[in-house]
């Protein structure tokens, strides 16, 4: 048994009752906690907290036999929307966000959840539904069919040579999300065929013909006219809107096309190793460039990952894509979801059910610049429970003040917590014999795991050991699990790893490229 784990195994039954460990085991490094006043109330408020402690206890078993009778987990049940058979069963109630309904859908399927990406010019093209060929094929004048043009789920189904807008002419599909579906597209304007301002290859990202979907994408298409608009040395590592337009009952997004993704570009260039020390600091700096930009617009991605940050071709810049879950930090319709941004690269205060912004992103970033590194996803977990039991391996246990805002949401939400007034985490598994679902009270006590040796099983040949250790500072501030006291991307740009002068200090390499920059 680990010495910085404690471990009971109540029935589930049994886990609102049994009462932890003793509290001073806790390891309160990554807090700024409030025990001191706590230790201070007279013992009128100590009478008062504990009343409220029942209540709340009352409440959360009335909710374990409500999830135990519809045979839902304790550990992360999902709303009544969410347990529909039909993928866009969610997107039908006026209650939940486009935004929300795009993640809990997404959320449903393995991770990485997309095997495409939407602007990755090396994706293999999705064949259109024979049904719809057929009934186009055989005539070049299709007004007759207006009605076709969409399929059962309102994307559309073009065909290649197909011209959208009289301008830009179909050559690929690179497949489609929740909102859109994509295509790669050849500018026939002036313009694009002479080389001007818009480029001669583009993509097309073609929204839903779906009335929460269209109110969506005026979302994200503010949003990018805003980051365009906006004079900013990040505004390069976002990606460009060219023009929109619609067509045929569908708003149309037209972008500059990049080569591949991120994700592509690890699995193709370096599987199993990583890349190059040199160019996770270039791609890094990008990124958190990018960031800067976004933070000081208040825009949060909210859908960081390798799917979403292009590479160019010559594979020295990278992009950040799809805004498609984007929004303002002061918008009042950003509801707060533990289902926010791809589960791998979700931050803890989603998965707690706290208040989110900006800082949601540098986590995300974080989880990206690992896995550049290493080629491995760091926070792997299959639920969201797992993801929290995996944060405390590697940051030690989350703090109280944390844990008490938890508490307080996941009861308004009607929603199973993860912890118990103890603050005892409740880590979900499965009985080897009986193969019935039980809970653990796990009490961490410090880390199990350190960042540094898992960033060293990964060192190179001939890698600096001083920028290593540098990333790995980086990367334990970018993880700090309270948000508040979280890297911000301006103070990462500010960061030894990322600052030029420690680089030089670095044997010096050839410029990154795909056949001398890796590993």
């Amino acid at each position: 048994m680990n010495a910085n784990i404690e471990i009971t195994t109540p029935t589930l039954n049994e886990s609102e009752v049994v009462k932890g460990q003793d509290e001073g085991k806790y390891n309160v490094e990554e807090e700024e906690d409030d025990d001191d006043e706590v230790e201070e109330e007279d013992s009128d408020e100590e009478a008062a907290e504990e009343r409220a402690r029942a209540a709340r206890k009352k409440r959360r078993e009335a909710i374990l036999a409500k999830y135990r009778s519809s045979k839902v987990t304790a550990d992360d049940a999902v709303s009544v929307e969410n347990k529909s058979s039909k993928p866009n069963a969610a997107l039908s109630s006026s209650k939940v966000s486009p935004r929300v309904s795009k993640v809990v859908a997404a959320e449903k399927k393995d991770e990485p959840q997309q095997k495409f990406d939407i602007f990755d010019m090396s994706s293999k093209p999705i064949v259109v539904a024979k049904t719809t060929a057929t009934m186009r094929r055989g005539s070049a004048d299709h007004s007759n069919l207006q009605d076709n043009w969409d399929d059962a789920d309102g994307y559309y189904t073009a065909q290649i040579g197909e011209v959208l807008n009289d301008r830009y002419k179909v050559t690929g599909h690179s497949g489609q999300g929740v909102f859109s579906s994509v295509l790669f597209c050849t500018d026939t304007s002036v313009d694009g065929a002479e080389g001007g301002k818009t480029p001669s290859r583009v993509a097309i990202k073609i929204i839903r013909a779906n009335e929460t979907m269209r109110k969506a994408s005026e979302t994200e298409l503010k949003i990018l006219k805003e980051i365009a608009a906006h004079e900013h040395v990040g505004r390069k590592f976002n990606i460009r809107l060219i023009q929109q337009f619609s067509y045929r009952n569908h708003v149309c997004l037209v972008f500059e096309a990049l080569q591949m993704n991120l994700r592509v570009l690890l699995k193709k260039f370096a599987k199993g190793v990583g890349i190059s020390i040199a160019a996770v600091r270039r791609f890094s700096k990008q990124l958190f460039l990018a960031l800067r930009q976004l933070r000081i617009l208040d825009v949060v991605h909210a859908d960081l990952k390798p799917d979403n940050i292009l590479v160019t071709g010559d594979h020295q810049s990278i992009k950040i894509c799809d805004f498609g879950s984007a929004f303002k930090v002061d918008d009042g319709a950003n509801q707060v979801t533990p289902y926010l941004v791809s589960r791998f690269y979700r931050g803890p205060e989603i998965i707690l059910g706290l208040p989110y912004d900006t800082a949601v992103d540098i986590w995300s970033a974080g989880c990206c610049i690992y896995e550049m590194f290493s080629s491995k996803v760091l926070f792997s977990g299959r639920t969201n429970n797992l993801m929290i039991d995996k944060f405390m391996h590697i940051k030690g246990p989350i703090p109280r003040k944390m844990v008490r805002a938890h508490l307080r949401s996941y009861e308004m939400m009607q929603r199973m917590p993860f912890f118990n007034d103890d603050f005892q985490f409740r880590r979900q598994d499965t009985d080897p014999v009986t193969k019935q679902d039980i809970v653990k009270l796990v009490t961490y006590t410090r880390p199990t795991k350190s960042l540094g040796d898992m960033l060293n099983a990964h060192l190179g040949h001939g890698t600096s050991r001083k920028l290593v250790n540098h990333l790995r500072d980086l990367l334990e501030k970018t993880f700090l699990l309270d948000p508040a006291r979280r890297i911000t991307a301006k103070d990462a740009l500010e960061h030894p790893f990322l600052r030029s002068d420690v680089a030089k200090t670095a044997k010096k390499k050839k410029a990154f490229d795909a056949t001398r920059g890796w590993r």
